[in-house]
């Protein structure tokens, strides 16, 4: 009769870091002076396995991992500030690390507005 051992400690490392298929990758965000970089740990995808995308203010990472024994995905959101410049974000998934980098819209200087009086100035009642 043949019996299959099953190691229970096979998985163990994954079940802290998967719970009802979901995975939770390590994440950074980092500010600089002229961009915001969200930076994410993802070993063995490829950049089809990632999906980027922007609504409004709100930047989404989202990525699904498969192997012959699991599925595991994540979804992760950043509210992103207002000052930023969505048209020239990038990203970039080298050797397992996926790189997004924000760039800032450029500061305006300040401008002064002028104060007006509507009508003749008032008298002090002394």
């Amino acid at each position: 009769m043949l019996v299959r051992w099953i190691d229970p400690f096979e998985n163990f490392v994954d079940l802290f870091n998967m719970r009802r298929g979901q995975w939770i990758p390590f994440m950074e965000t980092k500010e600089e002076e002229n961009k915001y970089t969200i930076s994410a740990e993802l070993p063995g995808m490829d950049e089809k396995d990632v999906k980027v995308t922007i609504s409004k203010d709100v930047l989404t990472v989202e990525g699904e991992k498969k192997t012959e024994k699991y599925k595991k995905s994540f979804t992760r959101s950043f509210t992103l500030p207002t000052s930023i410049d969505s048209e020239g974000i990038e990203a970039l998934l080298e050797r397992g690390i996926l790189t997004v980098n924000i760039p800032k819209m450029p500061e305006k200087a300040l401008k002064k507005i002028e104060v007006k009086v509507n009508g003749p100035p008032k008298r002090s009642m002394r």
